[in-house]
């Protein structure tokens, strides 16, 4: 990375939203196992290790179930792994990627410690018996560690001038060691680690990271770098940043077994857990412990929530929810109309949420996405409306005049 840059600070700004707290935290040295990076860097319940050279930060406990013992094995992709030679037993095998061996109940137990990511475990089973997981002290379904999520990289290379970046996305992780102490984590309440305001300096100085999820936000607040995604380079990196509104939500286990599922109305992408299950819009999963969180981001509205069974904490855009399964009722629609004043007008709105036409009110050179519009009108007989979801913002073109009206939608009316 090269030598600490000039103006490389400590930032005490909280980068707050209306309803989320997000900190500032110097270096990726400990993700813990509850965040957005749930299974990262020295969980929960993690002792990290050194052997040769290498950070074998990760740790893996596997328990037997019921009376009954279970056999395991293991593969290892890019990462090594380690036995802890205090917990298994002369009848247990392992290399440096592979690993076999036997628990006998819910009263024995093997430790591995390896490195590198969770998603460097390329495959776990139990080819007889069962028994229980943890990956960085959190209980995890074995079957999801063999299925690969769709990770993706981004790299800043330094042009050798002081370059601070700031990138927001979902779950997020440093690459094999390239985050320096300067660098600093951005942390939200209820999720955790969702970015990082770094700095590259010397030419070819690289920081790279793993993510999963759109990129909310990258912008450079001094100098500039170059940028690959997916080691793709990227022209202009500062419109890598989502202009859609995009929502979280997290689910966090209050100490037993809870099953949960929704559906939103628009995208929806899972952050952090690969054994959880989602399918177009929709998501199921499970959390446990206090301890264990799944986060999701997604546009539009939740359309459905329920638990199947039992009960967790859940938070839409950092706030509690006190009634989850009363969240898609809660999802109030708006209109806002624009009439003309005798003279063509020019409008321009934007909302948080969704947005949708009513009554077929626009015309051909109007232009409408899912979350803004431009538009014109003339006369008073000239209407055009529009539903809503979220919060609005609008504009006129400077002189022109023209009518507006809002309200709440009647669920119960036809438009």
């Amino acid at each position: 990375m090269g030598d600490s840059p000039n103006g490389a600070r400590r930032s005490d700004g909280d980068g707050s939203t209306a309803n989320t707290t997000k900190t500032r935290k110097r270096g990726f040295l400990k993700l813990l196992g509850a965040s957005a990076g749930g299974l990262a860097f020295g969980g929960v319940g993690t002792a990290t290790a050194q052997s040769g050279g290498e950070s074998y930060s990760n740790r893996l406990d596997i328990t037997g179930a019921n009376d009954e013992p279970a056999h395991y094995r293991i593969e290892m992709g890019r990462g090594k792994l380690r036995p802890d030679g205090s917990t298994v037993e002369k009848w247990d095998s392992a290399t440096e990627t592979t690993a076999e061996g036997w628990v006998p109940d819910s009263n024995g137990s093997d430790t591995y410690y390896f490195s590198g990511n969770v998603n460097d475990i390329e495959s776990f089973e139990f080819d007889e018996g069962e028994g229980q997981v943890r990956v960085n002290g959190q209980i995890v379904d074995p079957d999801g560690l063999s299925t690969s999520p769709d990770y993706r990289t981004i790299t800043i290379v330094g042009r050798g001038e002081p370059t601070n970046y700031v990138f927001e996305t979902g779950y997020l992780e440093p690459y094999d060691g390239t985050s320096e102490r300067w660098d600093e984590s951005i942390e939200e309440e209820g999720v955790g680690v969702v970015g990082i305001d770094g700095w590259v300096t010397d030419e070819g100085s690289v920081d790279k990271y793993v993510f999963n999820g759109e990129i909310e936000r990258f912008e450079f607040k001094q100098g500039a770098a170059d940028v690959l995604v997916d080691t793709v380079p990227v022209d202009d990196p500062e419109s890598l940043t989502n202009t859609r509104k995009r929502h979280r939500i997290t689910v966090q286990g209050e100490g037993s077994p809870a099953n949960y599922r929704f559906s939103v109305s628009g995208e929806l992408h899972g952050m952090n857990e690969r054994w959880d299950s989602v399918s177009g819009n929709s998501a199921e999963g499970w959390v446990t412990e206090t301890s264990h969180s799944d986060t999701y981001t997604y546009t539009g509205t939740i359309t459905e929530f329920e638990f199947e069974e039992g009960n967790a904490t859940v938070r839409v855009d950092g706030e509690r929810v006190t009634d989850p399964e009363s969240v898609p009722e809660s999802v109030e629609e708006r209109y806002i109309e624009f009439k003309g004043a005798g003279e063509p007008a020019r409008y321009t709105l934007t909302v948080t949420g969704e947005l949708r036409v009513a009554d077929d009110s626009t015309e051909p050179w109007d232009d409408v996405s899912e979350s803004s519009a431009e538009g014109w009108v003339t006369d008073r007989s000239d209407v055009d409306r529009y539903v809503y979801t979220g919060e609005l913002d609008y504009s006129l073109r400077k002189g022109d005049s023209l009518f507006t009206e809002q309200g709440k939608v009647d669920p119960d009316q036809d438009e």
